[in-house]
């Protein structure tokens, strides 16, 4: 998390100091806020709505460079864990304890789309999107009644735990002006970035497909 904190603060400073922010105002920037859905792939089973934020600025009419936060609400999963016998005499050596299963999901991006039809400022257009990112999935685990005497799960209570990965996200969207503001609409395909360079990297969250749709707003509207 803090090398992806430094990578998009540095990307973002850099892009601050190019020459085309030299004469910058505020025309150029915008702030975003969404509803989203993501449906993440595998065996997971998750599918959590939640929300999220973006800034962003406009390189060039065609061109659009933006960090963006989306936050999921919890999901919830039945699913079971191991007890162990507390000692040699009790049968059988373990038995399944019951379990639910909290899922979170914390998305970073910095990202960019590109005006295929239309523009920034333009009635209506469509877009592509690229983007990097960073997702974190902090999940908890609550036991239902067990015997508690006899047999011992290797985890506690409402153990927690937190699964991570690195994202490369590709989508597509679109805008209609609405005279105050900008209505969105996106879908996106959040692919794990399991290589950097020669290193192999630990993707623990699977891929996902994800939507978001809400209002940008020009800052100087305001």
């Amino acid at each position: 998390m803090k090398t992806f904190n430094v990578i998009s603060l540095s990307c973002f400073l850099l892009l601050l100091s190019s020459p085309a922010f030299s004469q910058i105002n505020l025309e150029g920037f915008s702030i975003g806020a969404h509803g989203s859905y993501i449906m993440v792939g595998g065996d997971t089973k998750i599918n959590n709505a939640g929300g999220g934020v973006k800034l962003s600025y406009a390189v060039e009419e065609g061109m659009v460079a933006y960090l963006g936060y989306n936050h999921y609400l919890p999901s919830y999963h039945d699913t079971y864990i191991y007890g162990y016998r507390s000692n040699t005499e009790i049968s059988p050596m373990h038995i399944e304890i019951d379990a639910v299963e909290q899922i979170s999901l914390q998305q970073w991006v910095l990202g960019a789309k590109y005006y295929l039809l239309g523009d920034y400022e333009a009635r209506g257009s469509l877009y592509g999107l690229a983007e990097m990112g960073y997702m974190r999935a902090p999940t908890q685990t609550r036991f239902s009644s067990y015997d508690q005497e006899n047999y011992r799960p290797r985890q506690d209570d409402g153990f927690k735990t937190v699964y991570t990965t690195y994202n490369v996200n590709i989508g597509m969207g679109g805008e209609v002006d609405l005279l105050v503001g900008f209505l969105f609409a996106e879908a996106k395909l959040n692919l794990p970035a399991n290589r950097a360079g020669n290193r192999t990297m630990v993707s623990e969250i699977p891929a996902a497909l994800s939507f978001n749709a809400g209002m940008r707003f020009p800052l100087y509207f305001f």
